[in-house]
């Protein structure tokens, strides 16, 4: 049976975060692809959680092994202890998923999460992975694997009083393997292209300031943060043999401090815009054999360089921003921005306001999970009617209903909208806004609601559009309701605006709420609005709803069957046609995490996330559409400074390109 040789790099993790004594962690890793044959790292001494390795090991692998659906590749990290080492960690990596052929003469390269014993993930571990065909190494005949450092007479097999000769024979074969040898550094091996690799343990890392744009609020106050960059890997080692011509390293693939870009691209592309460089031995001083460690600056061209950058966090690219003016250029180039929002999708943020009467308060990051200080443009105070989609937020002054406002809250773009037309002083307001994701145009709708004077049954309802194409306003829908009003709840899901209505009638509880629907597409052939009444899945103390996906999510406070007006839970529905198919309930133990629970509550939310937080706490929880979970947030920096402090947020997508 044919076999081949597959080499693994352990390069480094960030973001292990594991032990809170004062005593610096080391730490090193096994992996192997048998569990009988398991190959350890060097012990890191100073990257505490961020350790760096930069090992290479090799592993005998048949081809019904590469061509199998299970086979892996299996990491385990282990923090040195006094009286035992302590597994922190775990990774898995299936063979399937890496861009593997004889014929790649670079490695491939990729960030994979790292598991905690518990099973929760915490971390990132940046590894490679090539597979070499026909070759013949001597030193693996009779063993399944070896590592580098045991090739090299370093590790525990080659100790014996000191160590072992580098013949000649090895260093010919490690140049096929794609190893890349100097001799200039004490007889101990060395990747010419890495800082960390020489000696048994790694060295320190150069750090440099970088500002932020954000407020980050999660440290404590006492201490002034500096936002750091660190050059923790992955360091991509070069592997096209001895003449190092085409191999080449990312010496600072910018994992920022606390936060991490997720990478999976082979090297191949890499080196196909890079071919016109000189080799890193050329651009040594005078002659000198060591090599000398080229930064991604004098390397990446700017298209590549923005390919990495697009994978960072959106507080991350600010921060990347203020590195150098080539960075500040790159990460505000309209077509970055414009890049930035294809290649990598962010969670929607939640912004909670802290005061009533000034639009300041906190967005929180769900991917970093961190709280951020944000003043928003345009706006006076929280109590602004407010609706967002696809990185915008549409603002309505409380007072009028007649001062509109549309603002990106990340780059504090806005821009002020003519009044809408229709009821002067309406009593009841429903604001809803959809962006073309295909363009750069949106719509706004706002349902006004005006009881008839002189009539407690009897209630003037109009449905108000604007078009950011033509820049004007349209009554496209005027309607007299019996028994109903409009409310201050409506979103716009694929061309069709949802409202919900309120009986006025003294209904049964079961028919205090109704939801109705308008369609854009097909304005002047409808009936009646209220022909097309859709009934609410349960009696509900309060409704709120939101477009995920472009479905109708509907999340409601489930009141008691003997006092409807009493929360006694929270449900969330999706409405299909005209029925709505309930999704989940919150667990009575996260209900009561939020202490005195108010009838009605703040939720909002988009793509695959909803955020509902209680009018008196500050408390977060988050639920996930795709994985049925609940989340409580990180607990935000403002607490509650008197009895009666309201509380109150929206969601919306982070986004850098789009413009009111």
């Amino acid at each position: 049976m044919a076999t081949h040789i597959l080499k693994i790099n352990l390069i480094s993790a960030q973001g292990l975060k594991l032990h809170s004594s004062s005593r610096q962690m080391k730490t090193y890793a096994l992996t192997w692809v048998d569990q009988d044959t398991k190959l350890r790292s060097r012990v890191d001494r100073i990257g505490a959680d961020n350790p760096t390795w930069n090992d290479m090991f090799f592993f005998k692998v048949t081809s019904d092994f590469l061509s199998s659906e299970t086979s892996s590749i299996s990491i385990e990290i282990y923090a040195v202890g006094y009286l035992r080492d302590n597994l922190i960690g775990t990774a898995r990596v299936l063979i399937g998923n890496i861009p593997l052929s004889p014929k790649m003469k670079t490695s491939s390269f990729m960030a994979v999460q790292i598991r905690r014993p518990s099973g929760r993930c915490q971390g990132v571990l940046n590894i490679g992975a090539m597979l070499i065909d026909n070759t013949d190494i001597a030193a693996l005949d009779g063993v399944s694997a070896i590592g580098y450092r045991d090739l090299m007479g370093e590790g525990p097999r080659g100790k014996d009083g000191g160590r072992m000769r580098k013949s000649k024979s090895i260093m010919e074969e490690l140049s096929n393997l794609g190893g890349i040898y100097d001799e200039s550094t004490d007889n101990s091996p060395c990747f010419a292209d890495s800082p960390y690799s020489c000696g048994g343990d790694s060295t320190a890392s150069s750090s440099s300031n970088a500002s932020t744009a954000f407020k980050d609020l999660n440290e404590s106050p006492k201490i002034e943060r500096k936002n750091r960059m660190r050059n923790y890997g992955p360091h991509l080692v070069g592997d096209s043999g001895g003449d190092f011509k085409t191999g080449f390293c990312i010496r600072s693939l910018l994992i920022m401090e606390g936060e991490t870009s997720w990478i999976h691209h082979c090297v191949d592309d890499v080196s196909r815009d890079i071919s016109g460089y000189d080799s890193f031995l050329e651009l040594s001083d005078d002659g000198n054999k060591e090599a000398t460690a080229v930064s991604v600056d004098s390397i990446l061209p700017n298209d590549l360089l923005e390919r990495i950058l697009a994978y960072l966090p959106i507080a991350s690219i600010f921060r990347a921003g203020s590195v150098c003016k080539r960075w500040h250029e790159i990460v505000s180039s309209p077509r970055f921005l414009w890049n930035s929002s294809r290649v990598l999708s962010q969670k929607p943020w939640y912004f909670m306001f802290t005061s009533s009467d000034e639009p300041v308060g906190y967005a929180y990051d769900p991917i970093l999970r961190k709280w951020y200080g944000i003043e928003l443009p345009c706006i006076e105070a929280s109590n602004w009617f407010n609706t967002s989609s696809c990185g915008l937020v549409c603002f309505m002054d409380y007072d009028s209903r007649s001062r509109l406002y549309v603002c990106n809250p990340i780059i504090k773009t806005w821009k002020k909208l003519e009044e809408p037309p229709g009821l002067k002083f309406p009593d009841y307001s429903a604001l809803a806004l959809s962006v073309n994701r295909k363009s750069p145009g949106y719509t706004i709708s706002i349902v006004k609601s005006k009881r008839i004077q002189g009539n407690f049954i009897q209630w003037d309802l109009s449905v108000h559009i604007y078009d950011s194409e033509t820049m004007t306003w349209v009554t496209s829908w005027t309607e007299v309701l019996f028994g109903w009003r409009g409310g201050d709840e409506s979103v716009i899901c694929d061309g069709v605006l949802y409202f919900l209505i309120y009986s006025t009638s003294g209904a049964a509880p079961e028919n205090r709420h109704g939801l109705l629907k308008y369609n854009f597409s097909n304005r002047s052939s409808q009936n009646l609005l209220i022909q097309n009444f859709i009934p609410v899945p349960c009696p509900l103390t309060c409704g709120r709803l939101m477009n995920l996906k472009e479905k109708l999510v509907m999340v409601g406070g489930i009141g008691k069957p003997d006092r409807p007006d009493i929360i006694k839970g929270i449900g969330i529905w999706v409405l299909h046609g005209e029925n709505w198919e309930e999704v989940a309930r919150m667990p009575h133990k996260l209900f009561q995490g939020f202490g005195e629970f108010d009838d009605v509550f703040a939720s909002s939310g988009t793509d695959d996330l909803i955020y509902i937080q209680s009018y008196g706490a500050s408390t977060l929880l988050a639920f996930d559409m795709n994985m049925r979970t609940w989340k409580w947030s990180q607990k935000c920096p403002v607490t509650k400074r008197f009895p009666l402090q309201l509380f109150t947020g929206f969601c919306f997508e982070p986004r850098l390109e789009i413009s009111p």
